[in-house]
């Protein structure tokens, strides 16, 4: 059988992996960052942001404004956010790469959309899959292009560094 010996070694070794665990979770969070987005009259500044895996965005200069994901504008799967008007430090968490696309409910026509790119590094179909979703959408759908090819530079931008 097992000797008492053996079972504070493997109680020792348990013990240590969780501790790991706990360790590298934390340090993950430590290192992850908040963004800010601010709606000034009715544009998001900055337009575009580029964050990384584990970020966060919140969201300022609210009165008057909400922020709400375009589902259809963000990796598939993504159950999406939604401020309530004015509510300001509104706080987003992304944890998937990916771009997600975001609106100002009250401002649609004035074409007040961001988006928010977790990661250069997005694979082409997904790229394809989001542009001809941007193509679909009515009201407010040129400002979305004008967004998406915005966004469309950044990662072709990060390609073309990558070949050099």
């Amino acid at each position: 059988m097992f000797s008492l010996k053996s079972n504070k070694t493997a109680y020792f070794v348990g013990l240590n992996v969780l501790i790991g665990v706990i360790l590298f979770t934390n340090t993950h969070y430590a290192f992850s960052k908040e963004y800010v987005v601010k709606a000034v009259g009715m544009k998001w500044k900055p337009e575009i942001l580029v964050i990384n895996k584990g970020d966060s965005v919140k969201f300022i200069g609210m009165m008057g404004h909400d922020t709400q994901s375009m589902v259809e504008l963000s990796p598939q799967g993504y159950a999406g956010w939604k401020s309530n008007m004015g509510e300001e430090g509104f706080t987003v968490n992304f944890d998937e790469k990916g771009v997600y696309f975001h609106k100002c409910n009250p401002h649609v026509n004035a074409g007040m959309f961001g988006a928010i790119l977790v990661s250069k590094d997005i694979p082409q179909d997904e790229f394809d899959r989001l542009s001809a979703n941007s193509k679909a959408l009515g009201i407010g759908g040129p400002a979305v292009r004008k967004i998406f090819k915005k966004v469309e530079s950044k990662i072709n931008n990060r390609i073309a560094a990558k070949v050099n």
